[in-house]
């Protein structure tokens, strides 16, 4: 059984702060009690019940939701009368379902939430040049059309990754302009560039695409702020799927899906 408390929590801070040997004793002991982690007198317990009633709450939900999937696995396993496709069906289930966990206790993490741009909803809560200035969008800087020239390779693989985020999240207009679908496209499009050319390039080609097609600075402000946290998260997970790093982000509250002052309609 993993264990439920992760690398930068608050558990596992007092974890580290024990002396080498009582944590290898700690961790023998954790070992031996694998089946059931907050076991009387192992390291995992003392830390849960000294954590914070909210951290308490999240390890439990992590605990149980790791043993559904490691049940659901074995029932899976123990059936080899299952159709090929329902075999495929659930593990992709499976997979969605960890993703979710994941860029669940991702996005509750300080340094995570740092790293990314909040969006805001409603008229004068931020004004777009803030945006702006917060993606570091240059808007005098090379439009994608130049790319066609000078980097045709780079101007290939973001037409071709844009087609891509746009068939997955593929909605026909009006609804498909200025909402959530178009953020998740955008959030999409860049995850994907990011994990195929670095973060870097990805946020130089997308910077490009918006200077290609200048529009009201709201909406620029909207497509930017979602590449951006795109991005971020491509860089922090970079083994999860594109289209489920704009799932989970839309999912959590983490895209602008409506230009920034305007209210919000489908």
């Amino acid at each position: 059984m993993p264990n439920p408390f992760r690398p930068g929590s608050a558990q596992w801070k007092m974890y580290e702060a024990l002396p080498p040997r009582e944590r290898a004793r700690l961790d023998a002991e954790a070992a031996r009690r694998k089946d059931n982690p907050f076991a009387p007198g192992s390291w995992a317990a003392r830390a849960y019940s000294a954590a914070p009633v909210d951290y308490q709450r999240r390890a439990r939900e992590g605990l149980d939701a790791e043993r559904a999937r490691a049940a659901a696995a074995k029932a899976r396993a123990a059936n080899p009368r299952l159709h090929p496709e329902i075999r495929r069906y659930l593990d992709e289930k499976a997979a969605r379902e960890r993703s979710a966990a994941t860029m669940d206790w991702m996005l509750q993490e300080q340094w995570v939430q740092d790293r990314l741009i909040r969006p805001l909803q409603g008229p004068g809560l931020r004004p777009t040049y803030d945006t702006l200035a917060a993606a570091q969008f240059d808007p005098r800087g090379p439009r994608l059309a130049d790319y066609r020239l000078r980097r045709p390779d780079l101007w290939f693989v973001a037409g071709l990754e844009g087609d891509g985020a746009k068939k997955r999240n593929y909605v026909p207009p009006p609804k498909g302009h200025n909402t959530r679908y178009d953020a998740r496209r955008h959030a999409d499009w860049s995850a994907a560039l990011a994990r195929r050319l670095g973060p870097k390039r990805a946020k130089e080609l997308l910077d490009a695409y918006e200077r290609n097609r200048p529009g009201p600075d709201a909406e620029t402000a909207m497509d930017v702020l979602n590449n951006w946290n795109g991005r971020v998260m491509a860089s922090i997970l970079p083994r999860m799927d594109s289209y489920e790093i704009a799932e989970q982000l839309g999912r959590a509250g983490w895209l602008q899906d409506r230009p920034i002052g305007q209210e919000w309609s489908d």
